[in-house]
């Protein structure tokens, strides 16, 4: 054989081995081609809550919108998957819950940000199950606003509490939030750590007792709040801001509480006998209906003004009946969260009177709705949706009062312990393999040229 003809095999030889040499360099290499997930798509500040005696929830941000899951398992090799709440749509904040799980065990899980696995410093996540669920439920709800003043959409919502596990929601396109704690209603001087997540948008910090939670005054992104006094300063820098909480006396307090949501509305005391009054819903109550009927008394042929503030103002005009009764229903469903009811009409002395309750959905909506009767009584029945949002029409907050039995120890400025976080491992930039596959495909081609010239000479 003559040796000119072995030459194309020791070019191609000679191309395959430069090929996997360039191959190794390129990938290893930090600012050419990488395999993996940019750092945008990295999950930040991982968190379990939401731990049951059968289900846990994880959550995190990125600083891009990505796709998101979790890779679980009852050991460290997982082999199940559970999609974010968003499932594969593109999102800056991830949530995601596996159900259906033993009590009092332990889980294992990784974070899957953008298609690329995380764990936590090299090794998977782990929670353990409660071996019980307390009966126990409160429910505490909120109002979420951007910098901006327009409301800040799928936000992660965190609630502390002594004794229970961290619990988390996102805010709806309303801003608001929801959430039941297993606490006893009747623990009033509970205090609770509310942070607030919302990725690029920001984080918020506040303080409030569970007797003042249900809803929590409005809150907004890059601040902090103590609502156990009237201190208002800034998370980031710690100084002091332009808004003001609102004082007031304590013979106003509950009037305050009743239109904090609606700061212009003007709310009065209960009216007297012969005046019109609302009985089909108390001041702070939660009722369990997304259709709610609103009813009440006063002087035959009154002409009523109902507006009802949720994520839009509703405002019709009502006329008491012969009989001395009125209702009133919604044209629409409402959402889960903080609405605030007022009725106003002018006395026989034609003087504008007005009441305003607030009150809190949470339904079921399975459920029918409640209805009134002329005589003015009233079963209600569970049904729900989701969660509406008032925008507030001046930047106030109004601080609860507090019992002189509570005397907390807090700071003005409170921080929350980011519990159940973790550094995630870090990740490659994402890049491209084509050099290296470009690099040894011309090497075996030629290879199998050079082998192919060979054996036909021969």
């Amino acid at each position: 054989m003559n040796n000119n003809k072995k030459i194309p095999t020791l070019i191609g030889v000679l191309v395959l081995v430069f090929g996997l040499a360039g191959g190794v360099v390129l990938v290893n290499k930090d600012t050419i081609f990488k395999l993996g997930a940019s750092p945008e798509a990295t999950p930040k500040d991982v968190r379990i809550s939401n731990i049951t005696d059968t289900s846990f929830s994880v959550s995190w941000v990125t600083d891009k919108q990505t796709t998101g899951l979790i890779k679980w398992g009852e050991t460290s090799n997982l082999g199940q998957t559970v999609l974010t709440e968003a499932g594969q749509k593109n999102t800056f904040t991830h949530t995601a819950t596996v159900r259906n799980l033993a009590k009092n065990k332990t889980y294992y899980f990784n974070v899957n940000s953008g298609g690329v696995d995380t764990s936590n410093n090299g090794i998977p996540w782990s929670t353990t199950t409660l071996s019980a669920t307390s009966p126990d439920v409160s429910h505490v709800s909120g109002t979420i606003f951007l910098s901006t003043g327009t409301p800040a959409t799928d936000a992660l919502v965190y609630v502390d509490a002594p004794g229970i596990s961290e619990q988390s929601t996102t805010t709806s396109s309303s801003g608001n939030w929801i959430l039941a704690l297993p606490v006893a209603e009747s623990a009033k001087d509970t205090l609770l750590s509310v942070y607030v997540q919302a990725g690029t948008n920001g984080i918020a910090i506040a303080k409030v007792y569970l007797s003042a939670a249900n809803p929590i005054p409005n809150i907004t992104l890059g601040k902090t709040y103590d609502f156990l006094s009237s201190t208002l300063t800034n998370s980031t820098n710690g100084n002091s801001v332009s808004e003001s909480l609102v004082t007031l006396p304590d013979s106003a307090t509950n009037a305050a509480q009743q239109s904090r949501f609606d700061l212009t509305t003007t709310a009065t005391p209960q009216p007297e006998t012969g005046t019109v009054t609302v009985k089909s819903v108390d001041n702070g109550e939660t009722i369990y209906t997304a259709t709610p009927e609103f009813f009440g008394d006063g002087p035959k042929n009154t002409a009523i003004t109902v507006t009802l503030h949720s994520s839009t103002a509703i405002t019709q005009n009502v006329t008491v009946n012969p009989d001395g009764s009125w209702a009133w229903s919604p044209s629409a469903t409402l959402e889960n969260g903080s609405h605030t009811l007022t009725i106003s009409w002018k006395d026989a002395k034609g003087i504008l009177q007005t009441i305003t309750k607030t009150f809190v959905v949470v339904a079921n909506a399975q459920e029918p709705s409640f209805v009134s009767t002329p005589s003015a009584s009233l079963t209600p029945t569970p049904k729900a949706t989701t969660a509406p949002t008032v925008a507030p029409t001046i930047a106030a907050s109004v601080a609860p009062t507090i019992k002189p039995t509570i005397t907390p120890t807090i700071t003005a400025a409170p921080t929350i312990k980011p519990t159940n976080t973790a550094t995630p491992s870090a990740l490659p930039t994402a890049g491209s393999p084509f050099a290296t596959i470009a690099f040894i495909s011309t090497g075996i081609a030629l290879l199998i040229g050079g082998l192919y010239l060979n054996f036909s000479v021969e």
